[in-house]
């Protein structure tokens, strides 16, 4: 029998999956396989792989390292964003040209929707 202490554990798990998905999905867009790979996920991963590789349209390779984490932490949203925006002030923890490229997430970042929480009329 299931108890409902474990019931809420499968139910936050699944609710994190689209998630994990779509910042896996940013990794591989951006060329970050060597994280996927660092993180020792990649048996559970193979078929998403299969997915996202044929998606893959444009090509990302021509760009520098720090470009592309750039990218991708704007896609990731907001609070990566803003993890970004510390780490671009930050040049005793991050290399100059990491600096240069996080800088622009303080003021060249595209507009993400409000969202109202509903007891707030």
């Amino acid at each position: 029998m299931i108890s409902i202490r474990k019931i809420g554990v499968i139910g936050r798990t699944y609710r994190n999956v689209n998630r994990y998905r779509q910042i896996l999905a940013v990794l591989f867009k951006y060329e970050f396989d060597d994280i996927v790979e660092l993180l020792k996920i990649n048996q559970y991963i193979e078929i998403g792989l299969q997915v996202i590789s044929r998606r893959r349209g444009e090509r990302v390779e021509r760009l520098s390292r720090a470009v592309r984490v750039r990218l991708a932490i704007e896609e990731l949203g907001p609070t990566y964003i803003k993890m970004g925006q510390i780490l671009s002030t930050r040049p005793d923890l991050v290399p100059v040209d990491f600096i240069r490229e996080l800088t622009r997430l303080q003021d060249k970042v595209p507009a993400f929707p409000f969202f109202r929480c509903p007891s707030n009329h």
